[in-house]
């Protein structure tokens, strides 16, 4: 039942003024919602020191040598805390006492396909271990955690009010500011039905937009995915190397398919897939696509088609590699296959007065309309 109160939000008494908690003002937690309290699940991972992983696997600054780390050493001198931000991972600072690290992540709520109720909770933890580390270490503990945050109200009158002065400073509600503060955190149990480890072997994406401004749809952006369809998507094996067509070498063949004059942007070699997902959003979208449409005018439209390459290896519960064992998990990922996994995503865009904006069919009563317009505008253009 615990998981209906997931992300959920909470009003705290109005002109309560005599408590730890004060409330005056009619400051929300956020725009969106009239309540001044939220409980959030996150998931607390105990990270140990040990001699053998002194970076206890999270991601370490450039430059830095793995083995000055010591038990103490404080995490800015060595965290890439960046590098955990495609997460919303964050960080406690190192226990003076043992050298233990704490490591916070958000969980999401996933729901039944059937009815979206709330199932379970999900999150992703990020470790990267250093060539140098010599091993894993101790386990780590992991332990889920509620928060409260909300809004809590202060006055600080000027110090050279009088008793009275001060009193009747604070008694005008407009000197009363708000800030969110952790109210409460509560340990619950649990219960673990899915676990995966993904050990990644970098991600790669290459992204397509017609230079010309053509309508609603690009014609030759849709012939390239038909294209890919049938031969990225398919492993084929790219005659000039006999290797597998890659991302990479995508745009070697864009003139003998007969699109050589598309804008082509390739991010290659991404760390892993949030950090390419993040490559692909916000502001570097619009940097693609005005660098693709650099006299773009009001209304007019483009895409943006994105081929994706993701490689690893995985181990998931219920597999041989997976064991049980004294209350701790373990996975070898020894003998896992390393798969490579390509995707094809087509995103359309508009041209308004504030730059590119998402564009997306206004209702589900569109969409038998939007996909007829689709099909009559393509008909010539997909390959047969």
């Amino acid at each position: 039942r615990h998981l209906w109160w997931a992300n959920t939000y909470l009003d705290w008494p109005d002109n309560d003024m005599e408590g730890q908690v004060r409330r005056v003002t009619t400051d929300t937690i956020t725009s969106d919602v009239t309540a001044d309290m939220q409980l959030s699940p996150v998931l607390e991972i105990e990270l140990p020191y040990s001699a053998a992983n002194p970076s206890r696997g999270l991601p370490i600054l450039s430059g830095v040598d793995v083995s000055a780390i010591g038990q103490t050493t404080p995490t800015a001198d060595w965290l890439d805390r960046n590098a955990l931000l495609p997460y919303a991972i964050t960080v406690g600072e190192v226990n003076p006492d043992d050298g233990a690290l704490y490591a916070y992540l958000p969980l999401g709520v996933v729901e039944d396909r059937n009815g979206d109720s709330p199932v379970a909770l999900t999150g992703i933890m990020y470790y990267k271990m250093p060539a140098a580390a010599d091993g894993w270490g101790a386990d780590h503990q992991v332990r889920l955690l509620w928060l409260v945050n909300g809004l809590s109200d202060s006055c600080d009158a000027p110090e050279e009010l009088s008793t009275d002065e001060a009193n009747a400073y604070c008694e005008d509600e407009a000197n009363w500011i708000s800030e969110k503060t952790l109210l409460q955190s509560y340990y619950d149990d649990f219960s673990v039905t899915g676990l995966q480890v993904e050990e990644s072997h970098g991600s790669s994406a290459a992204v397509f937009a017609q230079k010309n401004n053509s309508g609603a749809y690009d014609p030759q952006l849709w012939h390239l995915a038909d294209v890919l369809q049938s031969t990225f998507l398919t492993h084929s094996i790219d005659p000039s190397t006999s290797q597998r067509l890659t991302v990479g070498n995508i745009d070697q063949h864009l003139t003998a398919w007969g699109v050589g004059n598309l804008y082509v942007n390739e991010i290659l070699n991404a760390v892993d897939e949030p950090t390419l997902m993040s490559d692909l959003t916000g502001d570097n979208v619009s940097t693609m696509l005005n660098a693709a449409r650099p006299s773009a005018a009001t209304g007019d439209y483009a895409e943006l088609l994105y081929a994706v390459e993701l490689s690893g290896r995985s181990v998931r519960l219920g597999e041989l590699a997976a064991t049980f064992d004294n209350n701790a998990f373990n996975f070898d990922l020894t003998d896992a296959d390393l798969a490579t996994e390509g995707l094809l995503r087509w995103k359309p865009y508009r041209y308004t007065v504030g730059g590119w904006q998402d564009t997306a069919i206004a209702s589900n009563a569109d969409t038998d309309t939007f996909i007829s317009a689709l099909e009559t505008a393509l008909d010539s253009t997909f390959t047969t």
